[in-house]
């Protein structure tokens, strides 16, 4: 991204950022940040009607430039664009004060941005726009029988650029050409990849590395292919980069296996430093601890700001989706992220365009890691169970002395052991307690009853 200016307020956080985007990245970035209410200035064409001296109208597209407010977006990471609908909020000849308009944002346009208040999340994906400039991507060749998917792997999105299906015979071993033509259907596949691969990863000047995985030895054998050709083609630019390519195994050859990619033990050891690695390792670590320390996992809002007004979250793991919505509720989140940095904790935004941050929607977009318990919530007020909350009711369908009865045995369902005869006894005074037995005497009468009917009914 290319900041041309920026004015932003120290005081109330308002102010104006102009800039241009100069990447994929960057138009999904600007996706996350420009939001309804926001003011967005640039040039566009429109289409404007004169009229000339004999009364005929002429239609031309004129260069104009438009400030609108905005009122909703469409992204498409297919073509890389962004498309901006708004009213315009300035008054011109070539358009009306309030007409709708819709701009369509690409890489290198030039846009200026204004926000009533640039809030502590906008600063955030503001700092990782003017990061991103020198980061590196990753390359993902996944691929099983006939189907292969080339994909870029940033920080921010998985996108797939050459989606390969092949049909490729079984190989028959008794029949000459049933094996020819898996073979050359085979040959085929691979050469597809290839070209895609090469258009893909260009001169590697953006490129840190190349993960070639599949089920098998899918990804070996392409990978050997792949030497082969580039020898054949004296391809230097290959050849002298064979040591960014890391081969991985994956269950598939579809997209969603990238993040099986990522998880790789082998792939993370060699590639630490990238981004999309340590939000895969984070929400596998949250999952984990889900079945190992339920108490220290929480997800969802409700459960979630609880536990950040305690001030035990240690991470908190949120879905760039949530501060896509309205501007209420993404003021909610906002503020959660704010608690959390105040109390010491760490933010993770995930990006929804990645494997992890579908995973992470699936538990609602928001979790949260606790440095310590902080217990269900339910108290004596609410459940009259104490810490634990509420106290369920034992089912005692199945048990014998239960469905027997307790009458059955002398005691009342009042109380234990004796009922009223129990309360009479304590105003008596120990030496008549000795006399008659009391409480013990009567439980030991009780228990040897039981004890006789388990012998009966074969216990």
């Amino acid at each position: 991204m290319k900041i041309l200016s920026r004015k932003i307020s120290s005081k109330d956080s308002s102010g104006t950022l102009k800039l241009s985007p100069q990447i994929s990245p960057d138009i999904y970035h600007l996706h996350n940040l420009i939001l309804p209410p926001d003011t967005l200035t640039m040039s566009s064409h429109r289409k404007v009607k004169t009229s000339t001296s004999t009364g005929t109208v002429r239609t031309e597209k004129k260069r104009v430039y438009i400030t609108l407010k905005v009122t909703s977006k469409n992204y498409d990471h297919t073509t890389d664009t962004l498309r901006i609908t708004g009213l315009n909020t300035t008054e011109s000849t070539s358009i009306r004060l309030g007409a709708s308009h819709t701009f369509t944002l690409t890489i290198n346009s030039v846009v200026t941005l204004e926000k009533e208040r640039w809030d502590f999340v906008a600063l955030m994906r503001l700092e990782e726009m003017e990061n991103l400039a020198t980061s590196s991507s990753l390359v993902a060749i996944v691929l099983s029988e006939g189907v292969a998917n080339v994909c870029i792997v940033n920080e921010n999105l998985t996108i797939v650029k050459h989606n390969i299906n092949v049909n490729i015979p079984k190989k028959r071993a008794d029949k000459y050409w049933g094996i020819k033509k898996h073979d050359s259907q085979t040959l085929k596949f691979y050469n597809k990849i290839f070209e895609g691969m090469k258009d893909v990863v260009g001169g590697f000047e953006r490129v840190k590395a190349v993960l070639i995985g599949g089920p098998g030895f899918c990804g070996n054998d392409f990978y050997g292919f792949m030497v082969e050709k580039a020898k054949g083609e004296d391809n230097k630019n290959i050849l002298n980069n064979l040591q960014r390519f890391v081969l991985c195994r994956t269950s598939s050859g579809h997209s969603y296996s990238v993040d099986e990619m990522l998880s790789s033990e082998g792939v993370r050891s060699k590639i630490t430093d990238a981004k999309v690695f340590k939000d895969v390792e984070k929400l596998n670590f949250f999952f984990r601890l889900m079945d190992t320390d339920e108490e220290r996992a929480y997800y969802g809002l409700k459960d979630v700001r609880r536990a950040v007004d305690h001030g035990a979250v240690s991470e908190l793991l949120v879905s760039d989706d949530v501060f896509r919505g309205k501007e209420e509720e993404r003021k909610v989140y906002v503020e959660l992220v704010e608690a959390v940095k105040e109390a010491g904790g760490e933010t993770r935004v995930f990006s929804s365009m990645h494997e992890s941050g579908r995973r992470l929607a699936q538990v609602s977009g928001v979790a949260a890691v606790l440095r310590f318990p902080i217990g269900d919530g339910g108290g004596e007020e609410e459940g009259g169970g104490g810490e634990g909350g509420d106290v369920m009711e034992e089912d005692h369908e199945d048990d014998w002395y239960f469905t027997r009865g307790a009458d059955a045995y002398g005691v009342e369902e009042g109380g234990g052991l004796g009922g009223e005869e129990e309360e009479e006894e304590e105003d008596e005074d120990e030496d008549e307690e000795e006399e008659d037995g009391g409480f013990f005497s009567k439980a030991k009468s009780v228990n040897e009853r039981i004890e006789e009917d388990m012998k009966d009914m074969g216990f």
